[in-house]
């Protein structure tokens, strides 16, 4: 996957410095809200979906890996805004607030008034995986504007109401 997206990357810049297509091609990171698979492989759906299943949410990796989540109305803006001016150069979206995987869970079981947190390999090899968003703020003047704990809220009331 990261070899297709690394290929995919130099094939648009060949083509966009012989003119042969105006285009943009950014790197995403990891996003959260509604829509978002909460039974699969993204840690942030299932803490959320155990949480509101009043179950203890089940940490089962480093809880000092640190993701960062950008919610889904800002990256609609920055992928709106890419697409109104490509550039061709490596665009970053995503959100550079990291966060502890204990931290996140802790927080969706404070906000929504669950049961706990249960860590089952506290000692998993630790990984890191947040951008660096500087260049893609500077050329298109975008930045984060719901942090991760009002995102967490609206996607939480987004869920009661549609359940």
């Amino acid at each position: 996957y990261a070899q297709a997206k690394v290929e995919a990357e130099k094939i648009l810049s060949k083509a966009a410095t012989k003119g042969l297509v105006i285009g943009a091609n950014p790197r995403l990171f990891a996003f959260f809200g509604p829509g978002l698979v909460m039974n699969e492989h993204f840690a942030i759906g299932n803490f959320l979906n155990d949480a509101l299943n009043k179950k203890e949410i089940a940490l089962n990796g480093s809880p000092l890996t640190t993701r960062s989540y950008l919610y889904p109305t800002d990256l609609v803006t920055w992928i709106l805004n890419i697409l109104m001016n490509p550039v061709n150069q490596i665009l970053h979206v995503g959100s550079e607030n990291a966060i502890s995987m204990a931290k996140l869970a802790e927080t969706i079981n404070m906000l929504t008034n669950n049961d706990g947190v249960k860590i089952s390999n506290p000692h998993s090899e630790v990984n890191h995986y947040v951008p660096s968003t500087t260049k893609t703020r500077q050329i298109y003047g975008v930045d984060e504007t719901v942090s991760l704990e009002q995102g967490l809220v609206r996607w939480i009331k987004f869920l009661e109401k549609t359940n």
